[in-house]
């Protein structure tokens, strides 16, 4: 039940608690170490009323029609009282007479009050089930004997009319029914209609009535709480009766496809002393609260993933409905790049519930990077450093044990680099086809590599695959952030946004020998990575929600620029922490 109630919490109820309807049942067991009654709740209890099917093959079920409040806080839960509990019961019961038309399943009630705390996964509960107190049921057990002592002809009339009233119901068994016995022991057919039923109980004929109640307490208690609330209903509606009613609390395993006879072995037989009583009957003090801590039961990586989906889901209640969790779940990443702002970007993406990545990249982890680049450490850096691309990729899973994330160490074929021999030539050559299946797969390539050559073959094949790419790069107090248009195959010259390249006025080259020192390392501020990754990835997020997704069209005039929930979508962002500044284009 606890995984059902956060389900709906979540997915559905969110923030509102109002009370929602809610299916239990019970079972009639002939198991003697199982006594008080238990109440069941599963995944079918959300379901609405038209929907729950209690009677299927196996235990035959009864049905109870309750009700469900689920607290948004835990003081609101625990400011319920015992007191507050007994007046919702006798205002049912005082509703419930005053009925102009109840049924048999009106007479079961029970009501269930929750608190959810969906991130540590402890939910309280504290079940209300309506229970007049014997003292004011207004009846009294004049005789009670097994019912096996009945003749072996009326045991065997009612259980084939039991039976037969199991085969008529194809989707709910009534608790209660009403019969007679005539002076040879034959039982007539069951009566499931509530006034019918009163009418049979007060009439003066001269069979005697029996009612028949299916009991949820395996104890030889002689009244249940359910049978209790029968009574104390049917002596306030038929003002007493002139003779002692008999009561076959049937205690008894009942299968839906039962064949054969009802054995009656543990089931009890009452000869019940019926007054007239005017007054409001007492109700028992209902139970105390439960506490259930389901972490105990669920894996430390199920808990992990739970948590980071509540996180979204909790930002759909609260200001962004529109949020596609599924489709940001879905999403595959290719990140050229593996160091400040491949890191980074992983991060935020990793936030946004992003949960497949491959890392492209064939350096090794310096002794310099961990103290910018957010998924390496120092170990990292040592022997040499090892591979950023395997590194990156087992620290998201560190990170999150549910991210699908790929190390690919290879080297970018890039303009003005020089391919040196045959086997240079192969390796290019399968680091190509490799690369090319990648992007052919992504939902989006993002351009994250320290030189604008290595970004060059990148673009090409967004461009061939028509994928949204994203260019971040830094200067050493600015940053530009820019989407690439779609493929000139679906769309014309003029409607196309341009690439990073077709922006710039430079032809990609050999940008790497021949660097000094200062020009070897990105020399930029330390906080311009975090904010260029960051308006990478929420332009990533917002395309992702745009019907045309990278196909959006950009102008030069802000006001014109297509939008989302989330925002504004220009082409070009450049940003600058001299001015503080973030300028649209």
């Amino acid at each position: 039940m606890g995984n059902s109630l956060e389900r709906k919490k979540l997915e559905e109820w969110k923030l509102d608690d109002s009370v929602k309807p809610l299916n239990l049942k019970y079972q009639v067991k002939n198991f003697p170490d199982v006594g008080k009654a238990e109440l069941r709740l599963d995944t079918a209890s959300f379901l609405p009323a038209e929907e729950y099917n209690t009677v299927a093959a196996g235990p035959l079920l009864v049905a109870i029609r309750g009700q469900l409040k689920n607290y948004n806080t835990i003081d609101e839960f625990r400011s319920l009282t015992d007191a507050q509990l007994q007046k919702r019961a006798e205002d049912w019961f005082q509703g419930l007479l005053a009925a102009e038309a109840p049924s048999v399943s009106d007479l079961l009630h029970a009501e269930l009050f929750t608190y959810a705390d969906l991130k540590g996964h402890r939910h309280s509960y504290r079940l209300n089930v309506p229970a007049v107190t014997e003292a004011s049921v207004g009846a009294s057990i004049v005789e009670a004997k097994a019912a096996a002592e009945l003749p072996p002809a009326t045991l065997s009339s009612l259980s084939d009319t039991l039976r037969a009233l199991i085969q008529s119901k194809p989707t709910e068994f009534p608790f209660i029914s009403f019969t007679t016995i005539n002076a040879e022991g034959k039982v007539a057919p069951l009566i499931t209609d509530l006034a019918a039923g009163i009418s049979l109980l007060k009439s003066t004929g001269p069979d005697s009535p029996l009612l028949i109640f299916l009991d949820a307490n395996n104890q030889p208690d002689l009244l249940s709480a359910f049978l209790k609330n029968v009574l104390a209903y049917l002596i306030r509606k038929t003002g007493g009766l002139e003779k002692p009613l008999k009561v076959l609390a049937v205690k008894d395993f009942i299968a839906k496809n039962q064949t054969k006879d009802i054995a009656f072995t543990r089931s009890i037989l009452l000869t019940v002393e019926v007054k007239p009583v005017q007054d409001h009957p007492k109700f028992e003090v209902p139970g105390a609260t439960v506490e259930v801590d389901l972490r105990r039961f669920m894996d430390e990586k199920a808990l992990a993933t739970d948590a980071v989906d509540l996180n979204i889901k909790l930002m759909k209640w609260q200001a962004a409905p529109e949020v596609d969790t599924e489709l940001l779940k879905g999403a595959t990443i290719v990140l050229f790049g593996a160091g400040t702002l491949g890191c980074q970007v992983s991060r935020v993406l990793l936030g946004w519930g992003v949960r497949k990545f491959h890392f492209i990249d064939y350096g090794r982890v310096a002794h310099s990077n961990p103290v910018r680049q957010s998924l390496y450490n120092f170990e990292d850096s040592t022997a040499g450093g090892q591979p950023k691309a395997k590194v990156a990729a087992e620290a998201l899973k560190r990170i999150f044990p549910g991210v699908e994330a790929e190390g690919h160490v290879l080297s970018i074929p890039t303009p003005g680099h020089v391919v040196v021999d045959e086997k240079s030539a192969e390796t290019i050559a399968n680091d190509l086809l490799l690369l090319d299946q990648l992007v052919s797969k992504a939902d989006a390539v993002f351009l994250l590599t320290d030189n604008r050559e290595s970004r060059w073959l990148p673009t090409v094949l967004a461009a061939r695959h028509d994928k949204l790419a994203l260019t971040v790069a830094l200067g050493f107090d600015s940053y530009l952030v820019m989407r690439h248009g779609v493929s000139s195959l679906k769309q014309s010259h003029e409607e196309r946004l341009g690439c990073y390249f077709c922006n710039d006025v430079v032809a990609p080259m050999n940008t790497v020998s021949e660097r000094t020192l200062d020009r070897q390392c990105t020399v930029v501020r330390p906080g311009i990575s975090f904010l260029a990754s960051a308006v990478a990835a929420e332009l990533f997020v917002s395309l992702l929600h745009h019907p045309l997704r990278h196909a959006a069209p950009a102008h030069e005039e802000d006001e014109l620029n297509e939008s989302t929930f989330l925002g504004v979508l220009p082409q070009h962002l450049r940003g600058s922490l001299y001015d503080l500044s973030l300028i649209h284009i």
